[in-house]
């Protein structure tokens, strides 16, 4: 976030970390925890406040209870946080989870039984019954996973039995109820519709016609992608119903992004419009670091 002067600033330099938003008041702010911090997973955690005049304020907030990056991280309906898996000091695997609460500043350790496998890169998305759809992700060994899901109401952990081979993917609510699994790579299970093209490490968001527009990514050839489309849902229950289309194809632009970009974020605005934030431009192997920001301007037509 920028501050008065539209500069920058973190109390730590961090990547592969994980964030999520909860409300102080009325005012909203976001957790952004643990990552590498000098090439090694950190407990540290940082609180990112703003104001209406474009103020910023970031404040260190208490550690986690264990080192972790590619984690996940959500909030829940009573404004707590949930942390869960990730690597931890030594690129170690774990399954254990811990629970943000912003009334005390302080994380705490849940008891996660055995049976629930340690995973990275995977997916945590709230759904309407307040339950944590855990979903893809990997061991450390690359062995794909099933899914689980959390109640924190009760403190249990639930085998779907659905195996979700899919790292690098996102995880959309529909209107309808459905979580929308898109891309990622390793991708063996099957799908509900295909994407127009093969993508991973993108970004998705809901447009205001409940409608989810996919955005880059890095495509089969391991370069970023430059292509968007759309997911058309249906109001019915049956996932199958609903398919992908590109962003008004034929156009002279394409409706392409600017730059092609992976690893970016997209969040949608109070208009319905989606902006497209930062990521990287290149391949996998080489890329570099984009401070460009673009808008999808929603028009429900």
């Amino acid at each position: 976030t920028a501050n008065a002067s539209g500069t920058f600033s973190s109390a730590n330099v961090r990547i592969k970390h994980a964030s999520a938003s909860f409300f102080s008041g009325s005012a909203l702010r976001v957790l952004v925890c643990g990552g590498e911090v000098g090439g090694s997973a950190t407990t540290s955690a940082d609180i990112y406040a703003f104001g209406p005049s474009g103020a910023e304020s970031v404040v260190a907030t208490g550690a986690m209870t264990s080192a972790r990056c590619q984690h996940g991280a959500c909030w829940l309906p009573d404004n707590r946080i949930f942390v869960h898996g990730g690597l931890t000091v030594g690129s170690i695997a774990q399954n254990s989870a811990e629970i943000f609460n912003p009334a005390t500043g302080t994380f705490t350790a849940l008891m996660v039984p055995g049976s629930v496998p340690a995973r990275i890169d995977h997916t945590q998305t709230v759904l309407p019954d307040g339950r944590v759809l855990i979903a893809g992700g990997q061991d450390g060994m690359g062995n794909a996973l099933n899914a689980f899901t959390y109640d924190p109401r009760t403190d249990t952990w639930t085998d779907t039995g659905t195996s979700i081979d899919r790292v690098g993917h996102t995880a959309t609510m529909l209107v309808n109820g459905i979580c929308a699994l898109i891309g990622g790579r390793t991708n063996t299970t099957i799908a509900m519709t295909a994407l127009s093209s093969a993508r991973a490490e993108h970004a998705a968001s809901r447009l205001a016609d409940g409608s989810v527009l996919v955005s880059g990514g890095f495509g089969s050839s391991n370069s970023t992608l430059a292509t968007s489309e759309v997911f058309i849902p249906s109001k019915f229950t049956d996932p199958a119903i609903g398919f992908f289309t590109q962003t008004n194809p034929g156009a002279v632009a394409n409706m392409d992004l600017l730059n092609s970009r992976a690893r970016h974020t997209q969040t949608t605005s109070a208009s319905g419009s989606a902006a497209v934030i930062g990521g990287v431009t290149g391949t996998t192997a080489s890329n570099t670091v984009l401070d460009t920001i673009e808008v999808f301007q929603f028009q429900n037509s």
